[in-house]
């Protein structure tokens, strides 16, 4: 029973990878670009001390906690 409902199912997906695979390119070179990006422009955002204080009171928000980890000490 459990084989007849999985069946053909790696041959449907490698046709919609074949018509999808542009499209998961794109948006995986998308992601990873704008990952490093960030990653490289983040210490020209926060040059001096005054910037580095208002990060930390904003990383005390438990909201911003949750989206980026917890902060830790360069």
């Amino acid at each position: 029973m459990l084989t007849q409902l999985f069946k053909e199912t790696g041959r449907i997906f490698s046709l919609l990878f074949r018509q999808h695979r542009l499209n998961i390119f794109l948006w995986l070179v998308g992601i990873v670009g704008l990952t490093i990006s960030v990653a490289y422009v983040y210490p020209m955002i926060y040059e001096n001390q005054s910037d580095l204080v208002g990060l930390g009171i904003t990383m005390q928000n438990p909201a911003m906690t949750a989206m980026l980890g917890p902060a830790q000490s360069p």
